[in-house]
């Protein structure tokens, strides 16, 4: 009985009020992916859920390009790796991490379906396909809180175009700078060290930060090798905040984060991230 009562509850308008309830102020990227690898023609979609100010927005994404995947696993199909770290048995943190990384964004959410999305979807389909994973999740008393947002971010957005991954990458930076200025991101200045001696690790992370809207103001290479991936900040510095939660979304492990003026005098930044070993 009370199966029925929640199935009878999803309603288009129901699902409206309280996804856009979930939706406001939630500043954040979602990624919609199946639990199958794609054999042919892929597509990965990406929701920006929304803010105060700026509404949701759906970005569909040629999943066919070739991304390299961290971990050693070489170049993949951009549509393929979050399936490929899921039959790996990786985390949530290192899958989510791993496919920042071929982004070059600062994803918080990866929602995994085990419907079939059909490839390329038009909007339709998409809403299709999620309703269907919220009545099975809704009849088994589960409150599926990323498949709201994601339906709901897919319900505003216009119709749909497949973009490369460069244009989408270019777009999505635009709307987050955005919201950036009302964070107030770029008043934390940043500094990256990478010790890992594989070269353009820090270029990458700055790459995702400055999209952000971040203002990173160094780069370099040391020789010492730091086994952990650390975070150092001063101990006035509260504008960094919003800046370490997007850091945390590019590692699959947790970080050292501590207070260190040493360390921020040495560098002349508010933020130092020493990338780790653990991070490769």
């Amino acid at each position: 009985m009370l199966t029925a009562v929640l199935l009878i509850a999803l309603t288009p308008l129901f699902l409206t009020k309280f996804g856009s309830k979930l939706l406001s102020g939630s500043d954040e990227l979602y990624v919609l992916t199946s639990d199958q690898i794609p054999e042919n023609t892929s597509t990965l979609y990406v929701a920006y859920t929304g803010s105060d100010q700026i509404q949701p927005r759906l970005f569909a994404i040629d999943g066919s390009e070739e991304v390299k995947v961290s971990g050693g696993y070489g170049q993949y199909k951009l549509a393929s790796v979050a399936p490929l770290l899921k039959i790996e048995g990786k985390s949530e943190q290192e899958t989510t991490a791993a496919l920042a990384r071929a982004l070059g964004l600062p994803v918080s959410r990866i929602i995994t379906l085990k419907e079939q999305i059909p490839q390329p979807a038009t909007k339709s389909e998409l809403v299709s396909v999620l309703y269907k994973s919220l009545f099975k999740q809704l009849a088994n008393f589960t409150i599926p809180r990323e498949e709201l947002l994601f339906l709901e971010a897919v319900r505003q957005a216009p119709a749909l175009e497949v973009s490369s991954l460069e244009e989408s990458q270019k777009a999505i930076g635009r709307l987050l700078d955005l919201t950036a200025q009302v964070q107030q991101f770029s008043l934390c200045s940043v500094a990256i060290v990478n010790t890992t001696g594989e070269p353009g690790q820090a270029r990458l992370l700055a790459n995702m930060l400055e999209r952000r809207g971040g203002r990173v103001i160094r780069i370099t290479d040391i020789q010492e090798q730091s086994e952990r991936t650390t975070i150092n900040y001063h101990s006035e510095e509260s504008s960094c905040e919003s800046i370490i939660s997007v850091v945390k979304t590019w590692f699959s492990k947790p970080l050292d984060i501590s207070e260190n003026p040493l360390e921020t005098e040495k560098y002349r930044s508010q933020l130092v991230i020493f990338i780790g070993m653990d991070s490769i």
